[in-house]
């Protein structure tokens, strides 16, 4: 398809890691909108080479690329090749520097600064907790000052939801710059009473109110964008246009270009009533787009007055109600309004004046009470307040919704059904490192026993299936021998017998930790809860390369193991850390391998700690056996002993066995009956002294 043009050369210059980056992703681009990924493996690599530029030519000359035999270099190879190269040794500690300390400049959008951070994160190495950073470092660096404060106070806060509430700020900013002109004509969608304290407004001598002066309302201390008083870096005048000189963030009571403030200060004489003030929180008109849509979806309710239907917007931050005029012409009956001295004060300090007040007998399907109505020509929608659902029955206050913690072990299951179903996989693919000096060994096929090898064809389908394990037709250099072993279930575990293979292997040396250290990190702790994974290492995906290590011979021909196999000599490390990367920074839950056991003094401590483990498993496809599941218990077995809430004590099962051990004959014999009493030699008084003789 010549429409579609190949990307520009590699820029060798530069961020070359983020260049290569780019120039990545649009080749792979192009050539699948132009079909070429479905064409001959050389065609492929001489597009590439072509497209990829004169400089970038010049440096695949130098590469040393290797290959699977002696044939060219495949373009996969090529591509891991140059993002080698482009791609230098990371320094983590420099680029979770980079990260924490990029900022975010004012007026800056917020999904683009979301894109930078998620850019900067993939050289950071978070692993699962990547997400949860970046909604810290949103919290900490975004400079609203009203966000900054507000995010900290949501319930619950993930980074989805802190991206969307700073999202609806900023669309809410500027949204109110546009309809900055027409504030005193929007609707007032909620009323909240402040005490005008020592707020007064002059009355003249016949007792009507009359428009505070400009001048009177602004004093000494107040802000001289808005003429109040406020926190600092909250001033509603932010964004909003003067009325007078139409320039923007202050208000035209405080304008600096107004002579008619200047001109009020003439002294009359008034009397000084002290009166109150209604602030209309927030407003909405039909051109605000998204958050208009968010309002028509708020709780409305339809309530009669004098039997006349009218629909309310039930609004729990208002102390007030508001009843819009041409509604209130529609009551039948004498309806006489009464002088009051309240201010309506919109937001962005606008101040309406209500025509009066008047009372009303309001019913609902539930009950019926009278109520007091601001009546105001400024308002489209009528607003019955918090104390007005109250007292309707409208609404009730929540202090504290509990959720409801699994009490046994099936609902447990029941409410994480994912996490007790289907094979588990970690993030990430693991790489088996070996060393290139060790000769590969192939081995044979062993003889299977007739009696097993209907159900041995049988497993291994079902792991073909599972996508455990995968046919083999392609040359490998390394084939082991495959071990059978029958479970107490009756069905049988596919393992590797690697003892060639496991002498090329390197060892991740991650650090183990031994049953006595888990077991005094127990002590206090009176309620457990053990969790074993299920199918261990098989939730650990193997790279490509290291799974062809994994092949093995059977009476149907090769396969290789896709998952962590038994026997690999690096498994136990690699699943340890595996584990300790997931669940290690979760406090009270230590790990042995596949068994996990969670220990708290109380039963809230328990909840919250298995909560966390849920969720975190849940989110990072971690599987849980749940028929070994010994759930919210005081007396657990773990690793060989059985722990309580009043200290350790040997596990029977292992008492019996020592028992019943046949009488030593010989030094092999004895050396297994020593073993076993070491195991429990801590429950045993003077046991070095009694076997020393041994």
């Amino acid at each position: 398809m010549d429409q579609f043009k190949p990307p520009a050369p590699l820029v060798l210059t530069g961020n070359l890691r983020e260049n290569w980056r780019r120039w990545e992703q649009r080749f792979k681009l192009y050539m699948t909108a132009t079909g070429t990924d479905e064409k001959a493996e050389p065609v492929k690599t001489a597009i590439m080479l072509h497209t990829v530029g004169e400089d970038a030519l010049e440096v695949y000359n130098t590469l040393n690329i290797e290959t699977a035999g002696d044939d060219e270099p495949m373009l996969d190879e090529i591509m891991d090749a140059f993002r080698s190269y482009c791609t230098p040794k990371k320094n983590i500690v420099f680029e979770r520097h980079q990260f924490w300390s990029h900022s975010m400049p004012e007026g800056h959008a917020m999904d683009k600064f979301v894109t930078e951070l998620r850019q900067k994160c993939k050289n950071c190495e978070f692993g699962v907790s990547e997400e949860d950073t970046i909604r810290d470092k949103l919290v900490f660096t975004v400079p609203d000052a009203r966000m900054k404060e507000r995010l900290p106070r949501e319930t619950g806060l993930t980074l989805d939801k802190a991206v969307d509430i700073c999202r609806a700020a900023e669309a809410a900013k500027s949204q109110m710059r546009v309809m900055g002109t027409t504030q005193a004509e929007a609707s007032m969608q909620a009323l909240s009473k402040v005490a005008a304290g020592s707020k007064k407004y002059k009355v003249n001598k016949m007792g009507k109110q009359r428009p505070p002066d400009r001048a009177q309302t602004f004093n000494a201390n107040a802000c001289r964008k808005c003429g109040g008083t406020h926190k600092p870096q909250q001033c509603p005048a932010f964004g909003a246009i003067c009325h007078n000189c139409s320039k923007r963030n202050h208000f035209a009571k405080v304008c600096a270009s107004s002579q008619d403030r200047l001109d009020s200060v003439k002294s009359v004489n008034q009397l000084d009533r002290e009166v109150e003030s209604l602030f209309i929180g927030t407003m909405s008109c039909a051109e605000l787009g998204h958050i208009a849509q968010q309002a028509d979806r708020a709780w409305y309710t339809t309530a009669n007055i004098r039997d006349i239907p009218i629909g309310f917007k039930l609004d729990t931050g208002a102390d007030a109600n508001l009843l819009p005029m041409n509604i209130f012409h529609k009551i039948p009956g004498s309806n006489q309004l009464n002088p009051t001295q309240v201010v309506l004060v919109a937001y962005g300090g606008a101040r309406l004046t209500p025509e009066g007040t008047v009372s009303f007998t309001c019913d609902t399907t539930k009950t019926k009470s009278r109520l007091q109505f601001f009546v105001t020509k400024h308002s489209s929608t009528p607003i019955l307040g918090r104390e007005a659902c109250e007292k309707l029955q409208l609404v009730k206050r929540m202090d504290m919704i509990r959720v409801k913690v699994p009490a046994t072990k099936e609902e447990l299951v029941e409410a994480y059904p994912s996490v007790f179903s289907g094979l588990g996989q970690f993030p990430g693919i693991h790489h088996i490192h070996i060393d290139s000096n060790v000769t590969p060994v192939v081995h044979g096929c062993r003889k299977i026993p007739i009696t097993v090898m209907d159900r041995l064809k049988t497993t291994l389908q079902e792991l073909v299936d599972k996508e455990v394990i995968e046919p083999v037709t392609e040359p490998t250099e390394w084939v082991n021998s495959l071990v059978i072993t029958e479970k107490k279930n009756g069905s049988l575990r596919v393992c590797l017998d690697p003892c060639d293979l496991n002498e090329a292997i390197k060892r991740q040396h991650y650090s183990i930790p031994t049953p006595e250290e888990v077991l005094c990190r127990l002590s206090g702790k009176s309620i457990f809860t053990i969790l074993d994974e299920k199918d261990g290492y098989w939730q650990v995906r193997l790279h490509k390369s290291s799974s062809m290590l994994c092949t093995f011979s059977t009476p149907w021909g090769r396969f290789h193991f896709k998952r962590l196999p038994f026997g690999v000599k690096s498994a136990s490390e690699v699943f340890q850390q595996k584990n300790c990367e997931m669940f290690g920074n979760i406090d009270g839950v230590h790990i042995i391998a596949d068994d996990m056991i969670i220990a708290a003094a109380s039963e809230e401590e328990h909840d919250a700690i298995l909560q966390k483990v849920m969720d975190t498993a849940q989110r990072a496809n971690v599987k849980f056996n749940k028929e070994k599941i010994q759930y919210e218990v005081n007396t657990v077995r773990y690793m060989g002993h059985v722990v309580t809430s009043k200290g350790m004590k040997p596990d029977e099962s292992k008492v019996l066995a020592i028992k019943n051990m046949p009488q030593p004959e010989d030094k092999k014999g004895l050396q297994r009956l020593l073993g076993m009493t070491r195991y429990l030699s801590q429950y045993i008084p003077n046991e070095a002294t009694m076997t020393a003789p041994l």
